[in-house]
């Protein structure tokens, strides 16, 4: 009888411990093709609405293909997922999902535009005059540069046309 009580006990802890697993990761959802969705880190918002070959060369962030339902899911979802099995290390991983949650929406700040704009500086979002900045970044491809601007709760793009 004794040993049936902690047969029992080591079952319901493992499940326990199973039913409350944290997620593999988190991100935004940056492209959808039907079967699979892109996930990328929060950095990558500003360019929402871009190629992943026009930021392939500049973007430095986390970056994964996962097998899911994409009809579910919208470029600019934030999403947490769960992974099943193993990950490819390829650029980006590739991955099957065991789940994928969406927890809420990137900010509808507008994406760095892959074309020249008619003025030499077009701001897209703009910023307090006193920021603390987190991270400053000089993206360019084919005499376009664009200069990625986050700071606390701040994420924002500028274009330079060069």
């Amino acid at each position: 009888m004794n040993n049936r009580f902690w047969f029992c006990m080591i079952i319901l802890i493992a499940l326990a411990g199973c039913a409350s697993s944290s997620p593999d990761g988190e991100g935004v959802v940056f492209h959808t093709d039907g079967k699979q969705i892109l996930v990328l880190d929060y950095s990558a918002e500003p360019y929402l609405g871009l190629s992943w070959n026009d930021i392939l060369t500049d973007y430095e962030g986390s970056a994964i293909w996962l097998n899911a339902y994409s009809s579910r899911y919208k470029v600019g979802d934030r999403v947490q997922y769960w992974i099943n099995g193993g990950v490819n290390n390829s650029y980006p991983s590739q991955a099957g999902a065991r789940k994928v949650k969406k927890i809420g929406q990137a900010p509808s700040a507008s994406p760095v535009s892959p074309t020249p704009s008619s003025s030499s500086v077009h701001p897209q979002q703009s910023f307090p005059e006193e920021m603390k900045l987190a991270r400053l970044r000089i993206v360019g491809r084919n005499g376009i540069f664009g200069l990625s601007i986050e700071g606390c709760d701040n994420v924002g793009t500028r274009l330079i046309n060069i």
